[in-house]
């Protein structure tokens, strides 16, 4: 006992499941939504990219931009470079919706597997006397 009160000693029996896959969920938002903004970010610096590749490549060769690689895709290419600022949040959210989906499998499975074994987490809890 100290000069705040008691402390009691113990272990955790069980981990709530729908606690700690809406713990999980949410961590896989989080990372869902920082790794998709860099894949969209990327996505679109690829595409102009290549665009730019097949204008420098179609003006040395004097070969018609649709007769080279990623000749058909050139108006896929040119909408995703106008359009980045709906193809990075659309990237991400996709990202965080898997990510959250994982999240929660995660969090799930580690709730299960500590429920399941004999291996208990000790705590200790500092409980204040009333005044």
């Amino acid at each position: 006992m100290n000069e705040r009160g008691a402390r009691v000693r113990g272990r955790i029996a069980a981990v709530s499941l729908p606690a700690a896959m809406s713990f999980g969920a949410t961590a896989g938002i989080a990372v869902g939504l920082l790794l998709g903004s860099l894949v969209g970010a990327l996505l679109d610096y690829l595409a102009g990219a290549i665009l730019a590749w097949q204008r420098q490549l179609s003006f040395t060769t004097g070969v018609d931009e649709r007769l080279l690689p990623f000749g058909d895709t050139i108006p896929v290419l040119h909408a995703v470079q106008d359009l980045w600022f709906l193809v990075v949040p659309v990237v991400a959210l996709l990202a965080a919706i898997v990510g959250a989906f994982f999240g929660a499998l995660t969090g799930g499975l580690l709730a299960t597997i500590y429920n399941r074994s004999s291996l208990r987490a000790p705590v200790v809890i500092e409980v204040d006397e009333p005044q």
